[in-house]
């Protein structure tokens, strides 16, 4: 049974009353919004007070489950709100307001006698309603972050609720625990990657082969952004070093979300020129690496209920088109696309999606040959980083067994 308003457990003192409240998004990706009298009929978010001895996990969900019959699932911190005799509340009070960013799992909803009525909407369209001045900041905020907070955690041993867990399920709507696993990632795309993860909320493992100290600094960078971070060592074309990479990676992050490949050597010259041990090289650094490293997630992917998976490519490797001077490259680079979506069709009941990226000529690629691009520019490593993201982000779950060029039309 909650306090009256203002009251306290010590007499004669009186404190802010403690509330929570969840902007809950349905499986729709709409926003359920209820208008209370209390709120002086403006639109606001399900929630009441905290109750003695309840941890504020247990409150956000009683409150919503009394107030709509809906149950939450991940629950995510949002801004705290104070709102000392807010005009727009029914009577003169002082509140701290604990806001949380939910899912809930269905949308069909049952108000008690404390609101009035409801309504799912897409964020958009909830900030042109007559939202409370709370309310209103807390879908801003959901519309600048979704659930790229920590999520929130009870922890009954120690008697506090915190955020985030270690292998807790990600606030961005993974699937599966842990984080990501970027190899090649001490430089160039795989660091424009591994960072993009980071900010995204991802923790990182970062490899190398030889690359220690720009590493190192890749994974400063990354702990700047509030997440873990480490670099590990391996060559990656050796299966034996390629397959502890992933069990340290998984070990150290409690778990693989996101595992993307980014390893591949180059190799351009007259094709009566190319020796073994180059043919080989081009085969083991972009194909036989990303074999043995998907092989080697995928168990600890579907024993955490799924994952993602992005393979590096290269503009045009699908097309069945001679290029004597790139011939191993290409192969190789072929040969990833078809083992992605081999592996994509066999690991799609498993919750797990496989798909490769594939750059074009980038801000950082050897030669930039302009007039071949259709686009008359190179592409930068925020737009490849784009479709990553694209990749890994919830839209993107039914997507598996795809090719995405980020190429400007060359090759095509």
């Amino acid at each position: 049974m909650a306090l009256p308003l203002g009251a306290s457990p010590v007499p004669g003192h009186a404190y802010p009353l403690v509330t929570v409240g969840a902007l809950i998004v349905g499986p729709s990706g709409r926003l359920l919004l209820i208008r209370t009298h209390k709120w002086r009929d403006l639109w606001g978010v399900p929630g009441g007070k905290v109750d003695i001895g309840e941890t504020l996990l247990a409150a956000v969900r009683r409150e919503v489950r009394e107030e709509t019959g809906l149950e939450l699932g991940d629950v995510v911190w949002a801004p705290t709100h104070e709102a000392v005799d807010h005009p727009q509340f029914h009577r003169p009070a002082h509140f701290v307001l604990l806001n949380f960013v939910a899912r809930a799992g269905g949308e069909a909803v049952s108000l008690n006698d404390e609101a009035q009525d409801h309504a799912w909407v897409t964020p958009e369209a909830a900030l042109a309603m007559d939202l409370n001045a709370p309310t209103r900041s807390l879908v801003e905020h959901f519309l600048a972050h979704g659930f790229a907070t920590p999520r929130l955690v009870a922890d009954p041993a120690r008697g506090v609720t915190h955020g985030p867990a270690p292998g807790a399920p990600a606030p961005h709507g993974l699937p599966g625990r842990g984080g990501a696993l970027v190899t090649g990632s001490a430089r160039g795309i795989g660091r424009a990657i591994a960072l993009a993860l980071a900010a995204d909320g991802l923790d990182v493992a970062l490899h190398y082969h030889h690359s220690e100290r720009e590493a190192r600094q890749v994974v400063a960078e990354a702990e700047a952004l509030g997440v873990r971070a480490l670099a590990l060592q391996a060559d990656v074309t050796v299966e034996g070093e390629a397959q502890r990479l992933v069990d340290d990676a998984a070990q150290a992050l409690g778990g693989l979300r996101v595992l993307v490949n980014n390893v591949g050597d180059y190799h351009k010259g007259p094709l009566a020129e190319l020796d073994a041990g180059t043919w080989h090289h081009m085969i083991d650094t972009n194909l036989h690496a990303t074999f043995t490293t998907c092989q080697r997630a995928v168990p600890i992917m579907r024993g955490a209920g799924g994952g993602r998976i992005v393979n590096l490519g290269y503009a045009g490797a699908e097309l069945l088109k001679a290029r004597p001077g790139i011939v191993a490259y290409q192969l190789a680079k072929t040969g990833v696309i078809l083992y992605t979506k081999a592996l994509a069709r066999s690991e799609a009941a498993h919750g797990i999606t496989a798909n490769v990226v594939s750059p074009g000529v980038m801000e950082n690629s050897v030669s930039l040959p302009l007039d071949e691009i259709p686009m008359g520019r190179v592409g930068t490593l925020e737009e490849l980083v784009g479709a990553v993201r694209y990749l890994l982000s919830p839209p993107a779950r039914y997507v598996t067994g795809v090719h995405l060029e980020v190429a400007g039309g060359w090759n095509l």
